[in-house]
């Protein structure tokens, strides 16, 4: 089994056939929220992903959380989710669903790209794609000339994501040159329901990939009009605004944003706490209170409506 992030009722009726294995391409929630129907199976995630997929808290800060929220914020979450302290009334926010954690824990092995894997009588290769996560994989089954291509959703006019802290704009582009010599002859990904040729596949992943320069000139282009941080974050330039009271959505906005400043070496429009030279050896971030903050979860700090900064440092 690879990826059982939705459809439960098919992932528990196959759980009860008997499945040894559950490999998960990378981390994020989609792909390994169903991970604990299958008790009984070995559960594989690639080595750079054994610390977040073993611990709630280095889970949130892989995500993003901590680097945005600060860490305070991070153990008052695993705090909430754990039961220790009362979840704020209200809030349908999957950030306080125990549901979409409860993989989180569990790690029996872990694997390396660019390398083979057997799985009984059925052999792939595991082809490392980081960007969109630094641990991200694609699986090509030889006997199939069939890849999976994790989340290269080519068919999808959203386009890339790269909200984690682990995301990479340019690293992702250039894994997209290993994913273009994948000798399969049909292609499939987590999220588009369809079964790509691989001419189609090819043209939808260039498609695909322009998204990121076309979000590259709205941006340049709202910069060039005098916009701060503050106000480009309001723009919704990749989540809808009616999105942004879902706490990692609102995370998630902040980040890709970032990565683009980061991207494109508008560093200086970065608030002073989320950037990359103030950032700490992996899993550790600072507990200061930053003095830029996405505000609205209830009763402890969080994404939300208001987003907030300190005119006083960051003008």
């Amino acid at each position: 089994m690879i990826d059982p992030g939705s459809s439960s009722a098919i992932l528990a009726e196959l759980a009860e056939r008997g499945v040894d294995q559950v490999i998960n391409s990378h981390f994020h929630f989609d792909h390994i929220r169903f991970n604990h129907l299958f008790p009984n199976a070995d559960i594989v995630v690639h080595e750079y992903d054994e610390e977040a997929m073993s611990d709630k808290s280095k889970f949130a800060v892989k995500y993003s959380a901590a680097r945005i929220e600060g860490m305070p914020w991070v153990e008052r979450l695993v705090s909430a989710l754990n039961g220790e302290i009362r979840t704020p009334e209200g809030l349908t926010c999957f950030a306080y669903d125990p549901e979409f954690y409860r993989s989180v824990g569990r790690v029996s092995a872990t694997y390396r790209g660019d390398r083979g894997m057997s799985l009984g009588d059925e052999y792939l290769e595991v082809i490392h794609t980081p960007g969109h996560a630094d641990s991200m994989c694609c699986f090509f089954f030889p006997s199939e000339s069939l890849c999976y291509v994790s989340d290269y959703n080519v068919l999808t006019a959203w386009g890339p994501w790269y909200g984690g802290e682990d995301s990479d704009i340019a690293q992702m582009i250039r894994s997209a040159d290993k994913v273009r010599s994948i000798k399969a002859d049909h292609f499939v990904s987590a999220h588009d329901r369809a079964i790509l040729s691989r001419p189609e596949f090819l043209h939808h992943l260039e498609r695909f990939l322009s998204r990121v320069e076309e979000r590259n000139r709205t941006i340049k282009t709202l910069i060039a009009a005098g916009l701060s941080f503050q106000e480009l974050m309001s723009k919704g330039l990749f989540y809808d605004q009616k999105y942004h009271n879902k706490c990692w959505v609102k995370i998630w906005e902040t980040m890709m944003l970032i990565k683009h400043l980061e991207h494109m070496g508008f560093e200086e429009l970065i608030p002073q706490c989320c950037r990359i030279e103030a950032r700490k050896p992996r899993f550790y971030v600072s507990n200061r209170r930053s003095d830029f903050r996405v505000t609205g979860c209830g009763d402890f700090p969080g994404p939300g409506d208001v987003l907030e900064h300190s005119e006083s440092e960051h003008g």
